[in-house]
């Protein structure tokens, strides 16, 4: 997985996940896409911060991901 987790997006996020390709292929806005890629991302890292323990860098990812 290239060091990334895999991630899941529900099932009732797809038209907004197709909308972000479709905005990326017209337009060439990655933004939208990078923003729902990011909020499952994080989700996963928090899963599996449950089971790995809490670690404070874990989340100060987070702000990098969310702050740029």
């Amino acid at each position: 997985f290239n060091g990334y987790l895999p991630i899941i997006i529900p099932f009732e996020e797809r038209n907004q996940y197709y909308q972000a390709l479709q905005e990326y292929d017209h337009d060439h806005n990655l933004e939208p896409f990078a923003e729902l890629i990011g909020k499952y991302v994080y989700e996963e890292l928090k899963k599996t911060a449950k089971y790995i323990g809490d670690s404070p860098s874990l989340f100060a990812a987070k702000e990098k991901v969310f702050s740029s």
